[in-house]
């Protein structure tokens, strides 16, 4: 008996089944899952940001001991945003995110009959197969990551020379206390914001958390600060992290620390020397 072929597309849209009169949840490429590099499933409308990357695998018919699948292959609508690339002879493809937009991802793929008989075979409840599309679109939308920039006053030194995006602050090997930190973020239109706090000499911890831009510590008054705390609030927190070291008296450079967690030290009326900040991906 000669073989033939039942072409199954989706065009940014996942199949269901008919099944006597009412529609269920498709055994038939029932849809493709976005993941980021840890295997996190991101859904079908995925955040991401430029550098990240993962894999998109293509869902076969479920339950079969062997598909005979001709392709599949899955399609970017914006390749200079989203590049795929197959991977190996399997059903996964891997992606990257290359600058900032958005692409709709497309799969198509083949079934041979022999197929489709033997998923029937393996549902014998089942009669037929009966495929309608529906529209939930499959979509990767790529941000720019977010930047911090943050400036210290220092001993001797005053204001650090502009804000710097990554790297240290303050003096080591100097014996020069830190007095005031200053603290920005730019989330790229992803929403959320940066708050932090600090314990000072004779001040304690300064009262609340401030916000992006404002400025923390005392100038003009020779008082030390001994410890800062930071945090990121809202969409910005959902896909970052913020990790922080500082150097102080007598201990050099701490670990680093992240989301609220004290570095530096209080009660001990210790200096601190110099700081850095970075954001880092979850």
């Amino acid at each position: 008996m000669k073989k033939t072929t039942k072409l199954i597309c989706l065009a940014f849209t996942p199949l269901l089944m008919l099944f006597n009169g009412a529609i269920a949840n498709a055994a038939v490429l029932e849809d493709i899952s976005i993941r980021n590099s840890n295997n996190k499933d991101l859904g079908q409308f995925a955040k991401v940001f430029v550098g990240d990357k993962g894999e998109i695998i293509f869902n076969p018919l479920d339950n079969l001991p062997s598909e005979k699948i001709y392709g599949p292959t899955i399609k970017s609508s914006a390749e200079q945003s989203v590049k795929l690339e197959k991977i190996g002879k399997g059903q996964k493809f891997s992606w990257k995110a290359l600058k900032k937009g958005k692409a709709g991802i497309s799969v198509s793929g083949m079934y041979s009959q022999e197929t489709i008989d033997e998923y029937l075979k393996l549902n014998p409840n089942l009669s037929d197969l009966s495929l309608q599309e529906i529209s939930i679109p499959h979509s990767i939308t790529v941000y720019n990551r977010p930047t911090t920039t943050y400036s210290v006053h220092g001993q001797n030194y005053g204001w650090s020379q502009g804000s710097k995006s990554s790297g240290v602050l303050g003096t080591t090997g100097k014996s020069l206390r830190l007095e005031a930190l200053k603290l920005n973020i730019n989330t790229q239109g992803l929403g959320g914001n940066v708050e932090f706090r600090v314990h000072g000499q004779n001040y304690g911890w300064s009262q609340g958390w401030k916000k992006n831009g404002q400025t923390l510590g005392t100038t003009g008054r020779s008082l030390r600060l001994e410890a800062v705390e930071m945090k990121l609030t809202g969409e910005v927190a959902k896909h970052f992290d913020i990790a922080y070291r500082v150097h102080g008296q007598n201990y050099g450079w701490q670990n680093w620390k992240k989301n609220g967690e004290t570095a530096g030290t209080t009660g001990k009326s210790l200096r601190l020397e110099a700081v850095e900040i970075k954001l880092v991906r979850k």
